[in-house]
């Protein structure tokens, strides 16, 4: 595509009777337009690429999330606090993983639930 579009520059250079004062200035000019098309083309390509791995990035991380959530669902400990559900010696126990984590909401503890509600 850089080199098309360099050959109708020059071809629109030579229809509108551009003059150069040497052929060395055509030339250059031409190479020069030639040059600043093909650093164009390698900066959208490389935009392209890295817009298309982001995109993809964040559709693994999108699942990840929503496989993070179905298994906190399933924990036997409370995301927020690591606190343990039931009786015994290791209930109410806190683990303190801080900081809680709000996209774990719908897995916390109806303590850890009623402590975040509050102002």
């Amino acid at each position: 595509m850089s080199l098309l579009a360099s050959v109708a520059w020059a071809l629109a250079d030579s229809f509108d009777g551009a003059k150069y004062s040497t052929r060395f200035a055509c030339y250059w000019n031409h190479g020069v337009h030639f040059v600043g098309f093909i650093i164009n083309a390698v900066a959208i390509a490389r935009i392209r690429l890295e817009l298309d791995r982001r995109q993809h990035q964040a559709a693994e991380l999108v699942l990840m999330r929503n496989t993070l959530l179905a298994v906190a669902e399933h924990l036997p400990a409370c995301p927020s606090y690591g606190r343990l559900p039931g009786r015994g010696a290791a209930a109410g126990k806190e683990l303190r993983l801080e900081p809680p984590v709000a996209e774990l909401d719908a897995a916390r503890c109806s303590a850890c639930r009623s402590m975040a509600a509050r102002p």
